[in-house]
């Protein structure tokens, strides 16, 4: 079985992904996962993304892993914009 903070890793990314697109830039600042079934290691998995919303400087994302047409894990995370001076501060790309 693929283990569960791999998955976590992926998602991550992929949120952070969605937003940047949507020219909403932060860092993670909760990540909430549901496991809806194991992982096999060396199966095609797929992964979605979207961004949400923005309120204030926190970005809202969700996203999922699936297995062919099985849902594995959910996301929802919550991210916090950071302003441009601050040193390492993600970019949005030009």
């Amino acid at each position: 079985m693929v283990h569960e903070g791999a998955a976590a890793l992926v998602l991550d990314v992929a949120l952070a992904e969605a937003n940047i697109h949507a020219g909403a830039v932060g860092v993670t600042a909760q990540l909430t996962l549901r496991f809806h079934r194991p992982i096999p290691v060396g199966c095609e998995l797929r992964v979605t993304s979207r961004h949400d919303s923005v309120n204030g400087r926190k970005i809202f994302s969700s996203g999922q892993l699936w297995m062919g047409k099985e849902l594995c894990v959910s996301a929802e995370g919550l991210f916090v914009a950071v302003p441009r001076e601050v040193p390492g501060a993600p970019r949005r790309p030009e």
